[in-house]
């Protein structure tokens, strides 16, 4: 009979031979997994009319995440923010703000630059203004002073002395009336400047029918203001029309409205010994209108000779209207006067106007249609070109 012993020797031999069978399995396994991988070639399942499918999962899961893409769009807060950034259109429309401000900005500068000039402007021609006053008061004193001593023959008191006081008074006032007209224009830039100008009001229409004829109206702020005066003005029966092309009481004529637009334009002169008449025909190239000149008013005539008398001027003026030039040529040279006739100006010696004929500086002062030219005026007179 087998002993202990033997049992245990044929257990122990068993015990190796599985041992090594199993180690042997293993490493068959172990080694043998990558090169089976490499060799074995992805297996594809083919379909009628269908390209292959791969049998990879991530290829797969992939291939319906594009395929899914196709037919979804992205999130709107994604799809605004891509197109604020990237759409042309709103680059030019940036583009044309960022010009429209430095414009604004160029604006702005340009008008602090000119309520600037006309606050300097103002507080200058108040201080010529001031001054002219007072060089005023002085060339009047002077003047009296040296009338005194004329009258009681003193030698400070000579013609040639009340020649050069008087004039010294002329140029004077000359300064005055040229401050005060440069002050007058600041004035009327201002509103402009400051965009508070008035807007102008409406007091009349022409017919739309071809006519040539107006017909009163009530102005537009007045109508606001009383609804029912104009429904009244509206239900009243028209008054007599007038044709445009006659003269009436209280409207000018084509030409004197001319004259009158030219009185307010810029002027400008140079004179230096500069005759009359050589005066009168540059100021009727440069604004257009019709002078006239009396040449006999400036000529006398001694025995059988003739000699004229037509003053030689000398002025310098700029940046004032024509009015304002030719009142200080009346002031400079008190026999020259300028009157206006319904055919224009005329220039004659002082005291030798027409009848009804009217200073320039009460024609350019007044309203239109209120010197009642054309006949029945409050200037009216006998004669030719009445007024």
């Amino acid at each position: 009979m087998p002993t202990v012993k033997d049992n245990l020797a044929v257990i122990k031999a068993l015990a190796a031979v599985f041992c090594c069978t199993v180690l042997i399995t293993q490493s068959g396994r172990l080694f043998g997994q990558d090169t089976d991988n490499k060799a074995a070639p992805p297996a594809t399942v083919k379909q009628s009319g269908k390209e292959p499918v791969p049998s990879d999962p991530d290829a797969a899961d992939e291939k319906a995440g594009e395929a899914r893409a196709e037919n979804e769009i992205p999130p709107l807060a994604e799809m605004l923010a891509i197109a604020l950034e990237n759409n042309p259109d709103i680059g030019v429309a940036a583009s044309q703000v960022q010009a429209a401000q430095a414009q604004l900005k160029r604006t702005q500068l340009s008008v602090v630059q000119q309520v600037m000039d006309l606050q300097e402007a103002w507080h200058t021609q108040q201080k010529l203004i001031d001054h002219a006053r007072a060089s005023i008061d002085a060339a009047e004193k002077q003047w009296k002073f040296v009338k005194a001593n004329h009258d009681t023959g003193q030698p400070a008191g000579t013609l040639a002395d009340l020649g050069a006081a008087e004039e010294q008074k002329i140029k004077a006032e000359t300064a005055l009336i040229l401050a005060q007209a440069r002050l007058a224009e600041i004035k009327a830039k201002i509103p402009y400047v400051l965009g508070t100008q008035k807007p102008p009001v409406v007091t009349g229409r022409v017919s739309k029918d071809g006519t040539g004829r107006v017909r009163g109206t009530t102005s537009a702020p007045a109508a606001a203001a009383n609804p029912k005066v104009d429904a009244e003005q509206q239900n009243a029966t028209p008054p007599a029309e007038a044709n445009l092309n006659m003269p009436a009481a209280g409207r000018e004529s084509e030409n004197l409205s001319k004259l009158r637009s030219a009185l307010d334009d810029q002027s400008e002169v140079d004179f230096v010994d500069i005759p009359l008449h050589d005066a009168v025909g540059y100021f009727s190239d440069l604004h257009n209108i019709q002078i006239t000149l009396d040449d006999k008013a400036f000529k006398e005539v001694v025995g059988d000779e003739e000699t004229s008398k037509e003053p030689h001027l000398t002025i310098r003026l700029a940046g004032v209207s024509l009015g304002a030039t030719l009142q200080a040529i009346m002031d400079l040279y008190p026999q020259v006067v300028f009157v206006v006739r319904d055919y224009g100006l005329l220039v004659t010696v002082k005291g030798n106007e027409p009848v009804g004929a009217i200073p320039v500086a009460v024609f350019w002062k007044q309203p239109p249609g209120a010197a009642g030219f054309g006949g029945g005026g409050a200037f009216g007179g006998a004669g030719a070109g009445q007024f």
